[in-house]
């Protein structure tokens, strides 16, 4: 398709300004002004880019600038002209240099297939706007080769990927190496914060040690000078209180170059000269041969004067510390020694000492142990028959209330020959002579019969007295009590046949069952026997539980001893303690997850108050939060429970 030159210049803006009068402007060219103007001023602004973006923006403002070029002269001739000013720049600075303006054309112009020929056109005498570049008509005809426009443009947007790529690899690389120096310099950094707090250290020590050198040299400094004076003041407080015989001085004597002074008793001193002195000393040794015999006889006998003096101060002595204090081996003894005497199995020692004082034979200790429990435990049997012999209290019980017979029974078994012997006692005498000296109640013989294992005579006083059976002493110790702790089968079951109740509890909260535990062993038939009552107490792992056993399993999270105990008795799973606090209670705060799942699982109720008034839902919150597991667990059987009501 041809086009006229007329139409060929309007391509680019021209200086000519139309004579004619302004008109409004039209909507479409009020939109298409401003559009030009936002792309004149981005390519104003932005001129890089690659050669494809930049001839499409040439293309676009060109377009736009034939749109408004005529209407806009038309309209107003001052802005024509300003735009096209700007226009011209704008394309001349935004045409790729490696491309020249006329295949920069023909490759954005999709709609042309011909190829334009250069023409130059005179200059309408204006040098500033002079279109040198104006595209004339083509001359023949040209088909442009879309293949390979877009093979070039592929490689152009390579290239310009290719460069870009370059450009981020560098860049990165810069990145990375300004990391790197500044990780370096971190490190250096904190080796020398290192070196200088090991410095710091090095310098702490120092003078943490040179401080206490000093301390401890100041400290030996003033303790030498603490003991020389200390030294010297007792010796002279030794000297002071020294008797002194009559003549001699009492610190230093005088003594000067004419006589010697000394201190006489009184206070007076006494000066002779040294020349009497050396005659008194004269005279001694001419007489000394002559009275030699004399004088060693006089030795002898004043020596053993003093020996003898000697022997009866130190009986003096004695005697004035207390004639009543016993003594053994020339030791003083009480009954401590007697109970160690008769701890070892010394019956040498043990009877010496209870000769001379028979009232310590059942001394106790201050856990109410006697000679006769220590001679027990240790199985001594000659030292536990000397004191029964010899009256001692074969019913004394410790402060645990355990007696000589029990101690036998938990420590060598009901076998053993000490166990026999304190058996044959109890079975001659009920109750000990020398505490009271009355006749015991018949339930004392009841339960004499039933420790010792005496059926026979245990039946004919139940025969007699059938509401004795269950009579407690002081220490609520009963006859099922005395027989289970002795392994007595037949006494057992007599006196479970005779109605007697086995669960009855002693002062310190035992039962027949768990004395047989702890006396005889977890496999012993007595206990057996006890444990297959309808009414003992649950016996898991060989161990007895109580509902408080249940409570603290849960606590601990003890699931599979908390499965056993429940499936023996069901209710202690819901049962509280003083406080209302049930097992689930006890599980949910310490936040043992399964065993709160496996409460719930036993139908427990997780709404069941405390006496503070808090359910298990209230303990795991306060205690782990609304997001612990337990928390979660215990709302979601609450909502459970609300859908089946």
């Amino acid at each position: 398709m041809m086009s006229s030159p007329d139409a060929k210049k309007r391509d680019l803006p021209t200086t000519t300004l139309s004579s004619s009068s302004k008109k409004p402007k039209t909507p479409t060219l009020q939109s298409n002004v401003i559009d030009l103007q936002g792309l004149l001023h981005a390519m104003e602004t932005n001129r890089e880019g690659t050669d494809a973006a930049l001839a499409f923006r040439v293309e676009r403002c060109q377009s736009l600038w034939n749109q408004v070029a005529d209407e806009l002269l038309q309209v107003d001739p001052e802005r024509h002209q300003s735009l096209h000013q700007r226009v011209q720049n704008v394309c001349q600075d935004s045409q790729p240099p490696s491309i020249p303006p006329t295949i920069q054309r023909i490759f954005l112009d999709s709609s042309s297939n011909t190829t334009p020929a250069m023409e130059s056109e005179p200059n309408d005498g204006n040098d500033d706007s002079q279109e040198n570049d104006i595209l004339e008509p083509p001359t023949r005809p040209f088909v442009v080769n879309v293949a390979e426009m877009q093979k070039q443009q592929q490689e152009q947007m390579q290239e310009a990927v290719s460069q870009m790529a370059s450009q981020l690899k560098r860049e990165t690389a810069r990145i990375h190496s300004t990391l790197q120096q500044q990780t370096d310099q971190l490190d250096e950094m904190e080796d020398l914060v290192t070196e200088n707090a090991t410095k710091v250290t090095d310098l702490t020590k120092n003078v943490q040690e040179h401080v206490a050198k000093g301390w401890r040299k100041t400290m030996g400094t003033w303790t030498l000078l603490f003991t020389v004076a200390g030294a010297f003041l007792f010796c002279m407080v030794t000297i002071s209180m020294v008797p002194k015989r009559e003549g001699t001085c009492l610190f230093f004597c005088a003594k000067t170059e004419d006589q010697y002074c000394r201190i006489l008793p009184g206070g007076r001193q006494e000066c002779i000269p040294v020349a009497e002195m050396n005659v008194g000393k004269q005279q001694a040794s001419e007489s000394s041969l002559d009275g030699e015999c004399m004088e060693n006889h006089k030795e002898t006998n004043q020596r053993d004067a003093r020996s003898a003096v000697n022997v009866f101060a130190e009986e003096a002595a004695i005697d004035e510390i207390d004639p009543n204090i016993p003594f053994y081996n020339g030791r003083p003894f009480s009954g401590k020694e007697i109970r160690k005497a008769a701890a070892s199995g010394d019956l040498r020692a043990l009877s010496a000492m209870l000769e001379m004082k028979p009232e310590f034979i059942d001394a106790q200790d201050s856990n109410g142990w006697s000679a006769l429990h220590l001679a027990a435990r240790s199985g001594h049997e000659e030292v536990v028959l000397y004191l029964l012999e010899h009256g001692c209290n074969a019913a004394l019980e410790t402060s645990n209330g355990r007696s000589a017979l029990d101690i036998v029974y938990g420590k060598h078994g009901a076998d053993h020959p000490v166990a026999k012997l304190l058996e044959e006692v109890f079975e001659s005498r009920s109750t000990p002579p020398r505490e009271t000296g009355k006749q015991p109640p018949a339930g004392d013989d009841i339960r004499s019969a039933a420790q010792t294992g005496n059926l026979s005579q245990l039946m004919e006083m139940l025969l007699a007295a059938p509401d004795l059976i269950d009579a407690p002493d002081d220490n609520g110790w009963a006859a099922i009590h005395l027989a289970a702790r002795a392994g007595h089968i037949p006494v057992i079951q007599y006196l479970i046949e005779a109605g007697c109740q086995t669960q009855i509890k002693t002062k310190s909260g035992e039962s027949a069952l768990s004395i047989a535990l702890r006396a005889l062993g977890s496999d012993h038939a007595v206990v057996h026997l006890l444990a297959a009552r309808p009414d003992a107490e649950p016996m898991v792992q060989g161990r007895i539980f109580t509902e408080h056993d249940v409570r603290l399993a849960a606590q601990q999270g003890n699931l599979e001893l908390l499965k056993e105990m429940g499936a023996i008795k069901r209710e202690w799973l819901e049962s509280q303690d003083e406080n209302k606090w049930a097992a689930i209670h006890q599980a949910a705060r310490s936040g043992h997850m399964k065993v709160v799942e496996y409460l719930l699982q036993q139908r427990c109720d997780p709404n069941t108050l405390t006496k503070s008034g808090s359910t298990a839902l209230d303990i795991a919150r306060n205690r782990h939060g609304d997001d612990h597991p337990v928390v979660t667990l215990l709302m979601e059987s609450q909502r459970s429970q609300h859908t089946e009501l």
